[in-house]
Order: structure tokens, then sequence, then C-alpha cells
């Protein structure tokens, strides 16, 4: 059994009995005690015995797209993507200024192979970042839109051809 889960299951002894301890009369509270912390040893050995594992909860892409954007975008872009986070005056990517006027083929080949733009250059971050790390990082993005933004978002990225890899180098 792993020291996590054991930590774990020793988190949640504790939780109940200083949840029981406000309604088990003081006499009675070790006797009480003694008779939990031994299910919890026997516990413990059923838990070892069994080859179950605790699931591990799956991030949407939304969420998991926000958790990328904050390890490599926030910097620049701001938490929220509002965007003129530091003295590189990255532009807003939420709903207050024009990314959603632009395909998801753009919004990824500037995010992997970097964007040049009036006197400011976003770095290309194709070498830092996975294919479905962009993705994510895209799904996330059309969650700071209207709704009205993402459908006509998606209505510009349907007239695009579908090119959503990183340039390759000669």
């Amino acid at each position: 059994m792993s020291a996590e889960r054991i930590r774990l299951s020793h988190t949640r002894l504790s939780a109940v009995l200083r949840c029981f301890s406000n309604i088990i009369p003081a006499h009675a509270r070790s006797a009480w005690a003694g008779i939990v912390a031994s299910f919890w040893v026997f516990s413990l050995g059923a838990c070892a015995a069994s080859t179950a594992t605790i699931p591990t909860p799956t991030l949407s892409p939304v969420e998991s797209g926000r958790e990328v954007y904050l390890r490599v975008c926030a910097e620049c872009h701001g938490a929220n993507g509002e965007g003129y986070a530091n003295e590189l005056t990255a532009p807003a990517l939420d709903a207050t200024e024009h990314a959603w006027h632009h395909p998801d083929q753009q919004i990824y080949d500037w995010i992997a192979n970097g964007k040049l733009g009036l006197g400011r250059t976003m770095p290309a971050l194709g070498d830092q970042l996975t294919h479905n790390e962009i993705l994510a990082v895209i799904d996330y993005l059309h969650s700071l839109w209207t709704a009205e933004q993402v459908a006509d978002q998606q209505s510009i990225t349907e007239r695009y051809p579908v090119t959503l890899a990183p340039r390759q180098e000669p």
C-alpha cells in the first residue's frame, strides 16, 4: 500500500474521530477510539491486499488548458486572459479584444511557432508544449469568450484548412 493511500486513510480516520468526539461521552471515548483504530488497521490490511486503486480525477480539456495556460501563458497574457500583464504588453485573449476573430489553426500556429506583431514578439512554445496541450489551451481560450463570439470564431475556423501541427524545420 502506498504512503499516499495510508496518509489519506489516516486523514479520514482522524476526521471521523474528531466528528464523533463531540457526541461520545468522555468516559467512553478511549474505548470507542480503540475500536475505530483497530478497524482502521484491519481495513489497511484489506486495502493493501486489494489491487484496487483510488481513481485519479480526469480534467476536462478546458481545465487542462487552464492549467497549461497558467503555467506558460499567464505571465504575459494575464491570469484570466485580460492581457497587458507585464512590460511586454501581450494583448488580452478574453472577450474584451479580438483573439476570437482568429481561426483555431492560426492560434495554434502562433502558440507553436511564435508570432511577430506591432513591436512585440510572442515566442514559439511548440518545443515546450505537446500537440494536446496546445489544443487544450485553445479550448480554454474558447471558455473566455461569449457564446456569440465562440460561434463566430468557430465559423471562421471552419473556413480554414485543418493544419494543426507545428511547422517542421528543414
